[in-house]
């Protein structure tokens, strides 16, 4: 998953108010939807090589999820 800069700035500025969205199987009849509640507080972003986002791992994002 990528978040660009812009939003990490406001996932660590609004810190427990900000909630992350994310959905897997999105293109299958069983769609996942994951939430996170303040990501900033649980990920250390690494940027990417071309510099216009973040790129948070899919394992590392899932160990701190609330599934639907």
């Amino acid at each position: 998953m990528r978040l660009s800069s812009n939003e990490w700035k406001k996932a660590r500025h609004f810190n427990d108010k900000f909630w992350l969205y994310v959905v897997t199987e999105a293109a299958t009849d069983a769609p996942q939807l994951h939430r996170i509640q303040d990501p900033a507080a649980h990920f250390r972003m690494g940027e990417d090589i071309f510099a216009t986002g973040f790129i948070l791992p899919e394992e590392k994002w899932r160990e701190k999820t609330r599934s639907r």
